[in-house]
């Protein structure tokens, strides 16, 4: 994949992360990339990390960014701390005033010292620590609960663990070792089955998947690799990755790459391809927590029905994150515009982030089915590039149809992809509880480009949502409500300071309980909360047919939003969109 779509850069670095491919800024450390007020959103908010995962190459500063959403009502605060491999632990706390939504941040420091008395003294491998977030106040809740509102703080020079923290496998090695390092398995199967307590696997070669790796605790016939249970914590987790800078190749037409039914838990997987497979990752209606996939690349996954696959699925998984990760080529049936096709995809999944992920050749970047109970929080999405046919999508579909709840579609690029009538953004099906009242609530999407779509973002129970700070170039509908269920919940709190232009609809610009608007006034006349404050007029982005989003000078989108807050997807210079 080639797609590129980053700010402008202070400094770069070579990124440890899939063998050196990406990369990575420095962080002024004065900088302020949202500083927005906007006051009156009810609720006192969520807390969670803006940003899954810091990564560096040596020593140095972690920057750790928090963000609030979903409420800006009151002032709040919230305690953070650190655990994890050896550094300068830090606890401390960030508070935002009555109104505040700006973005937050706290520091962490490894010294060399502790890098190396890591990776030479107890022969481990990368440096990982985790931030969290505890005790907020004054009505604020944590975004992902007590567990799961988590960052990490990445350390990768592409030194390997000892014999005794790791196993080792090469699937090109002439003969079957030992699992060291000097003595590598080339039987997956034994290198799986002897990794124990050890904190690594590494994995190099081509692995072909066949009826060998069969895993059935379910029935039928599955066949993909099994990672082995019994992680119980954070501080065991385990990494499974690609070995160095080699690459490991995870292949077999119609298998699974990895397929877990156990309820395994706490593992990681980093820098592994996969091609020609049915699916990349399936964790299939387990009750496994923190599950995080990093830095991998699928491609040509295909299943001969019209059943779900996806790239990587964490079915009933409570807690995950997908971060730097692409998708090219996901078909059921044949058919690429299948719903069932995703780089993403959960059902009952719950307190997932999928961030700086690129998807194309496929319906959906993320598809959130079913969610597993009524107010669970469903997943978040930021940063990544959607070129596929639908884009994101909440969808209540595959079982009781409950909806989802506290939903984030934040500073993503929508490209046109193979659109050809379906949204970029959809949230909609779901059941009401017995007494007739709504069961989803709360939804944030901002800051996010619209390029070339359709309707832009559609779908209906929308309660509590806020659509802001957007930008729609060139899309048939900005945004549209289909149906009115506002008898039963609160509807669309806020659907304002968005930048929309060149839509070609002539009657149907916004839609609202399904009646049409054509212009943002005559919207604006029936409801004071949506409209008001939107712009038409040119964003002025630097090349948006060549997929840079940047906003020129003169864009009108620099402080078209609240309190003179940046509007779409590129907010400064401390972040990249997608994987490069």
């Amino acid at each position: 994949m080639s797609w590129t779509v980053r700010a402008p850069w202070t400094k770069q670095l070579k990124s440890p992360i899939n063998n050196g491919k990406f990369t990575e800024s420095l962080k002024p450390a004065d900088f302020d990339p949202y500083n927005l007020r906007l006051a009156g959103i009810s609720t006192a908010g969520r807390l969670g990390f803006f940003i899954d995962y810091s990564e560096l190459s040596e020593a140095g500063t972690h920057t750790f960014y928090v963000i609030r959403t979903h409420g800006s009502t009151g002032a709040i605060a919230v305690q953070y701390s650190t655990g994890g491999d050896g550094h300068n632990n830090v606890t401390g706390f960030l508070s935002w005033a009555d109104g505040e939504l700006s973005i937050k941040s706290f520091t962490v420091a490894v010294t060399p010292a502790q890098l190396t008395n890591h990776q030479t003294n107890l022969g481990l491998g990368e440096h990982r620590i985790w931030a969290l977030l505890s005790n907020p106040i004054n009505g604020a809740v944590l975004h992902f609960g007590n567990e799961h509102t988590r960052a990490y703080g990445v350390i990768d020079n592409n030194v390997l663990a000892s014999d005794a923290n790791a196993v080792f496998y090469d699937a090109s090695a002439g003969s079957n070792g030992t699992g060291t390092q000097a003595s590598p398995y080339n039987n997956p199967h034994d290198a799986m089955s002897n990794i124990g307590s050890k904190r690594y696997f590494y994995g190099k070669g081509t692995t072909t998947v066949d009826t060998s790796y069969e895993a059935t605790p379910l029935g039928g016939s599955r066949f993909g690799l099994t990672p082995p249970p019994h992680r119980e914590s954070e501080s065991e987790r385990l990494y499974i990755r690609a070995w160095g800078t080699d690459t490991w190749l995870i292949t077999g037409a119609t298998r699974a790459g990895f397929i877990i039914e156990n309820g395994e838990s706490y593992h990681t997987y980093k820098n592994i391809d996969f091609d020609d497979l049915a699916t990349a990752i399936a964790y299939y209606y387990v009750d496994s927590n923190g599950i995080n996939i990093e830095g991998c690349n699928a491609s040509n996954l295909v299943i001969p029905d019209t059943g779900n696959i996806s790239a990587y699925g964490l079915w009933g998984v409570d807690g995950g994150r997908v971060w730097r990760c692409t998708a090219d080529t996901v078909s059921a049936n044949g058919s690429t515009s299948n719903e069932n096709t995703a780089l993403f995809q959960t059902y009952n999944g719950k307190n997932i982030s999928v961030q700086r992920c690129e998807a194309s050749n496929c319906s959906y970047l993320t598809y959130w089915k079913n969610a597993p109970d009524a107010f669970e929080t469903a997943g978040s999405v930021r940063f990544c590039i959607v070129n596929t046919f639908r884009g994101v999508g909440y969808r209540a579909a595959g079982g009781p149809s409950i909806p989802h709840s506290y939903t984030i579609a934040q500073f993503n690029i929508f490209k046109p992809g193979d659109r050809v009538e379906s949204p970029d953004l959809t949230h909609r099906l779901g059941s009401f509880d017995a007494s007739g009242s709504n069961n989803a609530e709360k939804h944030w999407w901002t800051n996010n480009v619209f390029y070339k779509g359709t309707v832009a973002i559609t779908g209906y129970r929308w309660h509590d949502a806020v659509i802001m700070n957007n930008i729609f170039l060139d899309c048939a509908t900005v945004w549209r409500e289909e149906g009115d269920s506002t008898g039963r919940g609160a509807e669309i709190e806020l659907a304002d300071y968005n930048c929309e232009f060149g839509t070609t609809s002539a009657t149907r610009k916004y839609s609202w309980k399904d009646l049409d608007y054509a212009d943002a006034a005559t919207l604006n006349a029936v409801n004071s909360a949506f409209a008001g404050n939107d712009i038409n007029q040119n964003p002025l982005f630097t090349d948006p047919a060549n997929g840079d989003f940047s906003l020129q000078a003169g864009s009108p989108c620099l402080t078209g939003g609240p309190d003179g807050s940046m509007q779409g997807a590129l907010v400064d210079d401390f972040y990249t969109i997608g994987v490069n």
